[in-house]
């Protein structure tokens, strides 16, 4: 779920005694991730010295949320400079979320079983790890963004244009190891 909330003043004026337009905004996103799936539960049977791990019983539905509010202020700029020629200037911040797979709350247990050259003797040697394929946690990559530009219009069939654009992500991920609770053995 997200909610937007948008603010945009225009505003015109002068500079050097000749005409500047444009605009300053700030739009605030709240974004809300709830991510649901099922887990299995699982059962360790022992026969004789040996162990082993299955799934057992009925899907069990779980789900968890996480959100993030972002700001995201910008100006614009429109400088006319002559009759035929003008220069652009805009500033913002954007942000990129990511993929929805991402966003996932799916796990999966790397479990040992007898098949491997020796067979399993200890219960707690049953399951050696849990994975996560992705995180409702992930929040959104951020950007600043800057471009400029120069028109002139020589004649009003005709543009020539010259624009340069910058973009800087901030943004990193990190693996995270956190606790959570599995159903074993009921």
């Amino acid at each position: 779920d997200t909610l937007s909330l948008y603010a945009m003043a225009n505003y015109e004026t002068t500079l050097e005694g000749l005409p500047l337009r444009g605009n300053v905004g700030l739009r605030v996103v709240n974004t809300e991730v709830t991510s649901s799936s099922f887990r299995q539960g699982y059962e360790i049977t022992q026969d004789g010295a040996e162990f082993s791990i299955d799934e057992v019983g009925d899907p069990i539905p779980v789900s968890t949320t996480s959100d993030y509010t972002t700001f995201l202020p910008s100006v614009t700029a429109i400088w006319d400079v002559a009759d035929d020629k003008l220069v652009r200037f805009g500033a913002f911040r954007a942000i990129s979320r990511p993929d929805p797979a991402d966003l996932g709350f799916s796990r999966s247990f790397s479990t040992q079983s007898s098949t491997d050259d020796a067979p399993i003797t200890n219960r707690d040697d049953l399951i050696s790890g849990v994975v996560a394929s992705g995180s409702p946690a992930i929040g959104p990559l951020t950007s600043w963004n800057l471009d400029v530009g120069f028109e002139w219009y020589p004649n009003a069939d005709s543009i020539f244009a010259i624009g340069a654009y910058f973009k800087r992500f901030s943004g990193d991920f990190e693996n995270v190891v956190q606790n959570e609770t599995f159903v074993i053995d009921g």
